[in-house]
Protein backbone atom coordinates (compact mmCIF):
# COMPACT_ATOMS: atom_id res chain seq x y z
CA UNK A 1 0.00 0.00 0.00
CA UNK A 2 1.41 3.39 -1.01
CA UNK A 3 1.79 6.10 1.58
CA UNK A 4 0.40 9.58 1.01
CA UNK A 5 2.92 12.29 0.20
CA UNK A 6 2.76 16.04 -0.14
CA UNK A 7 4.66 15.99 -3.43
CA UNK A 8 2.93 15.73 -6.80
CA UNK A 9 2.60 12.29 -8.35
CA UNK A 10 5.72 11.76 -10.52
CA UNK A 11 4.32 8.65 -12.26
CA UNK A 12 1.28 10.22 -13.88
CA UNK A 13 1.57 12.03 -17.23
CA UNK A 14 -2.19 12.72 -17.38
CA UNK A 15 -2.35 14.47 -14.05
CA UNK A 16 -4.83 17.38 -13.86
CA UNK A 17 -3.20 20.81 -14.11
CA UNK A 18 -4.40 21.80 -10.64
CA UNK A 19 -2.51 18.88 -9.06
CA UNK A 20 0.83 19.75 -10.65
CA UNK A 21 3.52 21.66 -8.74
CA UNK A 22 3.85 25.26 -10.00
CA UNK A 23 7.67 25.09 -10.11
CA UNK A 24 10.16 22.28 -9.84
CA UNK A 25 11.34 21.77 -6.29
CA UNK A 26 8.22 23.28 -4.67
CA UNK A 27 6.23 20.82 -2.60
CA UNK A 28 2.94 22.70 -2.92
CA UNK A 29 0.46 22.07 -5.68
CA UNK A 30 -1.29 24.76 -7.69
CA UNK A 31 -4.53 24.44 -5.72
CA UNK A 32 -2.59 25.00 -2.48
CA UNK A 33 -1.23 28.30 -3.80
CA UNK A 34 -4.67 29.31 -5.10
CA UNK A 35 -6.16 28.63 -1.65
CA UNK A 36 -3.42 30.61 0.15
CA UNK A 37 -3.88 33.58 -2.19
CA UNK A 38 -7.67 33.51 -1.78
CA UNK A 39 -7.35 33.39 2.01
CA UNK A 40 -4.86 36.27 2.03
CA UNK A 41 -7.19 38.31 -0.19
CA UNK A 42 -10.14 37.59 2.11
CA UNK A 43 -8.19 38.62 5.20
CA UNK A 44 -7.07 41.81 3.46
CA UNK A 45 -10.65 42.72 2.52
CA UNK A 46 -11.88 42.08 6.08
CA UNK A 47 -9.09 44.22 7.57
CA UNK A 48 -9.76 47.07 5.16
CA UNK A 49 -13.50 46.99 5.84
CA UNK A 50 -12.98 46.86 9.61
CA UNK A 51 -10.38 49.64 9.75
CA UNK A 52 -11.96 52.06 7.28
CA UNK A 53 -15.53 53.10 7.78
CA UNK A 54 -17.07 52.64 4.36
CA UNK A 55 -20.73 53.50 4.15
CA UNK A 56 -22.66 54.92 1.26
CA UNK A 57 -25.81 56.79 2.32
CA UNK A 58 -28.90 55.31 0.72
CA UNK A 59 -31.16 58.32 0.30
CA UNK A 60 -31.03 62.05 -0.19
CA UNK A 61 -32.60 62.52 3.26
CA UNK A 62 -29.72 60.61 4.90
CA UNK A 63 -27.16 62.72 3.06
CA UNK A 64 -28.88 65.92 4.19
CA UNK A 65 -29.21 64.62 7.76
CA UNK A 66 -25.48 63.78 7.86
CA UNK A 67 -24.65 67.28 6.61
CA UNK A 68 -26.87 68.91 9.26
CA UNK A 69 -25.38 66.71 12.00
CA UNK A 70 -21.86 67.72 11.00
CA UNK A 71 -22.82 71.40 10.98
CA UNK A 72 -24.39 71.14 14.43
CA UNK A 73 -21.35 69.26 15.77
CA UNK A 74 -18.91 71.90 14.50
CA UNK A 75 -21.03 74.71 15.99
CA UNK A 76 -21.18 72.83 19.29
CA UNK A 77 -17.39 72.37 19.34
CA UNK A 78 -16.84 76.09 18.63
CA UNK A 79 -19.20 77.16 21.43
CA UNK A 80 -17.74 74.61 23.83
CA UNK A 81 -14.28 76.11 23.33
CA UNK A 82 -15.64 79.52 24.35
CA UNK A 83 -16.90 78.28 27.73
CA UNK A 84 -14.21 78.26 30.42
CA UNK A 85 -13.50 75.23 32.62
CA UNK A 86 -14.89 76.96 35.73
CA UNK A 87 -18.20 77.57 33.99
CA UNK A 88 -18.34 73.92 32.91
CA UNK A 89 -17.95 72.70 36.49
CA UNK A 90 -20.93 74.78 37.56
CA UNK A 91 -23.23 73.30 34.89
CA UNK A 92 -25.74 70.75 36.24
CA UNK A 93 -26.62 68.16 33.57
CA UNK A 94 -29.03 66.12 35.72
CA UNK A 95 -32.70 66.05 34.83
CA UNK A 96 -34.92 67.35 37.60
Amino acid sequence: MASATFAANPNSENEPWIERPPLQGIQFRIWHLMFFCLCAFGVLIVLICCCIRIRVPRTKQEIEADYKRKKIATKFRKRLKIISNQDMEAVDLRKD
